[in-house]
């Protein structure tokens, strides 16, 4: 059972996350699989049963584990858990196809869903950036998907004003 990539362990999220998460990893050992944590983000653990309870799950139930950045790795430390070897994230491990060229009439084109995230004050740019390399690298248009119109609706038209590489913003 191999539990990773992303940032799996936060607090912001909402209480139950870590005890989610984690109790997977018991659930799997407990049907006799081989458990790993790989390349998994992890904030800052405050609580003091999430502490606890990583600490536990992880001595006892976790036969491999990496993280994906340094801070990751502090957080774990800071809960006693040590030496937790850095790995990148799974997504930077998959392979990209060079294109193939497309007639005139032919276009590529993907779609992403995103969020705004207000914790980090430079999301935008950030993604207007990676949109455009994305865009470049794999000679395709971008649309993009709201799927809660609420929360995504002005960021996504936002970010399209931003990114020539957006073609639309579907609803």
């Amino acid at each position: 059972f191999i539990l990773g990539g992303g940032g799996l362990l936060q607090e912001s999220t909402g209480p139950w996350n870590y005890v989610y998460y984690l109790s997977l990893l018991v659930i799997a050992r407990a049907l006799g699989c081989r458990t790993e944590v790989r390349a998994i983000g992890v904030e800052p653990i405050r609580s003091p049963f999430n502490r606890r309870w990583t600490r536990f799950v992880f001595q006892n139930f976790v036969d491999a584990a990496s993280v994906r950045d340094r801070d990751s790795q502090r957080a774990l430390r800071d809960v006693g858990i040590l030496n937790i070897p850095l790995t990148p994230d799974l997504v930077f491990e998959l392979s990209v196809p060079n294109p193939r060229p497309l007639s005139s009439r032919q276009r590529r084109l993907i779609g992403m869903a995103l969020s705004p995230w207000p914790k980090w004050p430079a999301w935008t740019q950030d993604l207007s950036v990676l949109i455009s390399r994305v865009a470049k690298q794999l000679q395709v248009q971008v649309d993009l998907l709201i799927l809660f119109h609420r929360v995504d609706g002005a960021f996504a038209r936002h970010l399209a004003c931003l990114t020539p590489a957006i073609r639309t913003v579907r609803q």
